[in-house]
């Protein structure tokens, strides 16, 4: 799960604007912890959200060079959290940000 949460804690570094901010958050509860990962970076387009997950996908392929990354990180998290049994949602605005919500049961059975 570290490799999952910090693949989409180092995405919102890396595709954020300067001055801009990641916030993480942590909710738990008696089912469920819920990590709820938030920046002001420059969003993901609504076409493009349904490949996110897709291996050596990249969204903003010309600036491939400049920022780094293999298209690797999310369908790494994404798997790291489907086997705990856990579940990814996406929601972004172009040029606003992204906010990527991880929840992972809080009992292994």
């Amino acid at each position: 799960m570290t490799l999952a949460l910090t693949n989409l804690v180092e995405n919102g570094i890396k595709y954020n604007h300067p001055g801009g901010y990641v916030q993480i958050f942590v909710d738990i509860d008696h089912q469920f912890i819920v990590f709820t990962i938030e920046d002001s970076g420059m969003g993901i387009p609504e076409d493009a959200i349904g490949h996110i997950y897709e291996r050596f996908y990249r969204v903003d392929k010309s600036h491939s060079r400049e920022i780094g990354g293999t298209g690797l990180g999310l369908p790494i998290s994404r798997k790291i959290i489907l086997l705990h049994r856990g579940s990814i949602t996406v929601d972004s605005q172009v040029g606003e940000g992204t906010v990527f919500t991880v929840r992972i049961p809080a009992v292994v059975n």
